[in-house]
């Protein structure tokens, strides 16, 4: 039975919402991932998509929610789908207006709670936190926050990323990696054409792990892709990258203000792998799991954690965390929802 003073506000992770393109669905799970692999320009965040719908790995968990009482027919969840490529100042202000607009008028006293996933953890921090003296959303609204898989120290993968084939869903790992069988001149070429697109997109820029705001977790000796050069980047893409490093060390630095938080976190995620990098800043070898971009997703969580927070260890992997049994029974066993 959903609870009559809540009201949910689910926020999904980066690629967690699928995007069109006019009447062209150009992101929604593996398969339509080859839109953007075949176009990376769709990843410009300055070629405007539109938001539709959570992507299906969030439809359990919806239905989990369903069956607990909270649906969007009941007025009590209201699933926020955001343009995730347009990094973290613009999705958490779309974030403040989505509850302005559509969950504020519609609260009648309730307070809300936010369950957000990965990089959503990051748009409903920066949302609920910043700017300091005004936070975007009023925090006399909220009743709580259940942050999943926190990526406070980076996402793993966003370096690779750079390097590498993206990480774009098992779907496209096999396909690609058949294409670099078959065809190898035509796979580096689409490699090649990815990893550029990337270099441009703020929240990719805003998930590596290689500002030193962000060089956290227990690791402290040199990083392996020391090697990586951002120098002599064109001056619209170095301004980028500047303003994504004060945009870091804003989120990083400020406080928690009280807001009542459970925490979400796996403790059996493997540690980043790590990359070394030839001279010309291409991928020579992959480490073993290991120290690699100096944190693991562990401590990313604890790091994000206020001191007060309920810390649940689940064992699911990072992309299903919401749908982990242990921790819905923690949802409904304490209250949460």
């Amino acid at each position: 039975m959903a609870r009559p003073d809540t009201v949910i506000v689910l926020v999904p992770g980066g690629m967690g919402t699928s995007l069109d393109l006019g009447s062209l669905e150009v992101w929604n799970s593996s398969t339509s991932a080859l839109w953007m692999v075949l176009d990376p320009a769709l990843l410009l965040p300055w070629l405007p998509l539109t938001p539709v719908s959570l992507v299906p790995v969030y439809g359990d968990f919806l239905a989990f929610l369903g069956s607990q009482g909270y649906s969007q027919a009941n007025d009590n969840l209201y699933p926020f789908a955001y343009d995730w490529r347009q990094g973290l100042l613009y999705c958490s202000t779309a974030l403040a207006d989505f509850v302005k607009t559509r969950v504020e008028p519609n609260l009648a006293g309730r307070k809300i709670l936010f369950l957000a996933h990965s990089y959503g953890c990051m748009v409903t921090r920066w949302a609920i936190l910043l700017p300091l003296a005004a936070p975007l959303i009023n925090n006399a609204l909220i009743r709580g926050i259940v942050a999943a898989g926190p990526p406070m120290l980076g996402i793993p993968s966003a370096f690779q990323n750079l390097v590498a084939a993206p990480d774009l869903g098992s779907l496209f790992y096999a396909v690609f990696q058949m294409t670099r069988f078959l065809f190898p001149a035509l796979a580096e070429e689409v490699q090649v054409s990815i990893n550029r697109a990337l270099v441009a997109v703020t929240a990719q820029l805003e998930c590596i792990p290689t500002y030193p705001i962000l060089s956290g977790g227990s690791y402290t000796g040199p990083q392996p892709y020391s090697a990586f050069n951002w120098s002599g980047l064109p001056p619209e893409l170095q301004t980028l990258i500047n303003a994504v490093q004060q945009d870091l060390t804003a989120i990083t630095t400020a406080p928690w203000t009280g807001v009542v938080m459970t925490v979400f976190l796996s403790d059996t995620t493997p540690t980043d792998t790590g990359y070394i990098l030839d001279p010309n800043d291409q991928l020579l070898l992959r480490l073993p799991p290991g120290p690699g971009d100096g944190t693991v997703p562990y401590q990313s969580a604890q790091a994000f954690s206020s001191a007060s927070a309920n810390v649940v260890n689940l064992t699911y992997p990072h992309m299903t965390l919401f749908d982990d049994p242990v921790g819905r029974n923690f949802l409904i066993n304490n209250g949460v929802i």
